[in-house]
């Protein structure tokens, strides 16, 4: 029985190793390392390898121009031939209950992919996980991305091996661009084919007006970057808004508020998990789309987020209900392809607008009340191990306020602004404690305040009752504000994705939550 069991733990290693393989297009003994270094999980893995966690090339296609094109290096990462992740794409559609979706073998192109299959399901007058879609959805669809402003559109095609040479085509009558596009629906439906609807989006924009585009939010090309060549947000600017600006964010250099809005004729939105951490909001604009249709930026991937509701937000919007339905499809493996339906209630309706011009990050802090909650410090240990992903279950270390920091100029709690709910500090228990003082200058000193026992802590020597000490409290007896530091670090990704939109919302999910 041990042989057994210890040959299909490796075979078992080696079926996830392959499977990487398969996702990023690297080398097998490097997915080994990456997953040994992830401790077995393959989600881990992944997202080891995409934040650079190890020195790991791209596979590439053995074909190539025969004579690098003068602009091809605006789009690709270097001279050489185009990466599997790309030319071995089609533009093909999943089955059954996930008949809408784009499945994606390789990551590196999801941003094309997710664009391009939110469009579709933002023109679908029947927008539902079972959704079939045409060849003239497809060729109209791929129009409407080249269109925008532009009165000549040239589209490309290959001239002999996909991934090589290309002919171009100008089209002058932009009601014809649909129907050129629909006469040559094969190649674009082919591995390849998004190597040609971007070369077609860039030829029609030009070259040096894509890269005066990206200079304008200090952008960067290629347009297809790093060794596993990434879609950046230039190149989705460009498929969604006609222009290779990509910045998605509310704000541009002047910190003035700006207008990102995406064509009603294509009718999508963004939301996106990094809009937390940076602290840059995403264009409200982009939140409220014409079509209750997102593109969900997960950090390093893209995926689809949409409404079965056709009539523009009716109920996304909270206006009919506070709970309502959403569909969200990842293509990618491992989490993908999967179509996961989600029941959100949002009783605080949505996200309000930002105002019209960015505060700094030197703002003035709103001064807190004494025993306001100041920082969560941890979840507790048990509780994760013994509620494995209920996190709104869990037991968290809490900080409280006890003396304000004399560093901070505070200003007082605006009229319009509720106060935070106070909490006592609660009776001392013997045993190993945190001390309060010691870890509100924690960044300064390095020090975090644990003690491990005594009533006089080891590093201040303040008492516990003169320096405060930590509390531990349920997920549910924390404050909204508490509750909001905790989503982001403890909850799925796609929850704190879907407040940014609604804020302070729930989700049900149909299973586990969906990878973004």
């Amino acid at each position: 029985p041990l042989p057994t069991n210890r040959f299909s733990l490796d075979f078992q290693k080696l079926l996830m190793a392959e499977q990487l393989v398969d996702i990023l297009g690297i080398p097998l003994d490097q997915a080994q390392i990456m997953l040994e270094a992830a401790g077995g999980d393959l989600e881990t893995a992944m997202a080891l390898a995409l934040d650079g966690g190890g020195d790991i090339g791209g596979g590439a296609a053995p074909t190539g121009p025969t004579a690098p094109f003068d602009w091809y290096t605006t789009v690709w990462p270097n001279s050489g031939p185009i990466a599997d992740s790309w030319l071995k794409q089609p533009l093909a559609f999943g089955t059954g209950e996930m008949s809408a979706g784009i499945p994606q073998p390789i990551n590196g192109p999801c941003g094309v992919l997710a664009s391009i299959n939110a469009v579709l399901l933002s023109q679908a007058k029947n927008r539902a996980p079972t959704t079939v879609f045409t060849d003239d959805d497809l060729a109209q669809t791929l129009a409407l991305m080249l269109l925008h402003d532009n009165q000549e559109i040239k589209l490309a095609s290959w001239k002999g091996d996909v991934g090589g040479d290309i002919n171009t085509e100008t089209v002058t009558d932009r009601a014809a661009v649909a129907p050129s596009i629909l006469k040559n629906i094969a190649q674009f439906k082919a591995p390849g084919g998004i190597c040609l609807l971007v070369y077609s989006a860039v030829l029609t924009r030009g070259v040096d007006q894509v890269k005066k585009d990206v200079l304008k939010s200090n952008g960067e090309l290629p347009l297809v970057y790093g060794q596993f060549w990434f879609c950046s947000s230039e190149l989705m600017q460009l498929l969604l808004r006609g222009e290779a600006d990509g910045n998605f964010g509310a704000y541009g250099m002047n910190a003035a508020k700006r207008d990102v809005s995406i064509s009603p004729a294509l009718g999508v939105g963004m939301l996106s998990f990094t809009e937390r951490a940076t602290k840059i909001p995403v264009a409200d604009s982009l939140k409220n789309p014409h079509n209750p249709v997102w593109i969900v930026h997960g950090g390093d991937h893209f995926t689809v987020l949409f409404s079965p509701d056709v009539q523009t937000g009716r109920v996304v919007n909270g206006a009919d209900s506070s709970t309502f339905t959403l569909w969200h499809y990842n293509g990618l493996a491992p989490a993908g392809p999967r179509m996961c339906k989600i029941v959100v209630t949002a009783p605080d309706g949505e996200a309000k607008p930002v105002p019209e011009v960015r505060k700094g990050d030197d703002q003035i802090e709103i001064q807190p009340e004494k025993g306001e909650i100041d920082d969560i410090v941890q979840a507790n240990g048990d509780d994760k191990k013994n509620l494995p992903g209920q996190w709104d279950q869990w037991r968290y270390e809490v900080v409280l306020v006890k003396d304000l920091d004399p560093t901070v100029k505070y200003e007082p709690r605006p009229a319009d602004v509720p106060p935070e709910p106070t909490y006592p500090q609660g009776p001392v228990v013997p045993g190993p404690w945190r001390c309060a003082s010691c870890y509100a200058t924690r960044f300064k000193t390095m020090c975090f305040g644990q003690n491990a026992g005594g009533d006089v802590c080891e590093t201040c020597g303040k008492t516990r009752e003169d320096a405060g000490f930590s509390v531990w409290m349920k997920y549910s007896e924390l404050s909204k504000k508490a509750q909001r530091l905790v989503v982001p670090t403890f909850a799925p990704k796609v929850l704190t994705i879907l407040q940014s939109k609604w804020p302070d919302c729930s989700a049900v999910f149909d299973g586990k939550a969906p990878g973004v």
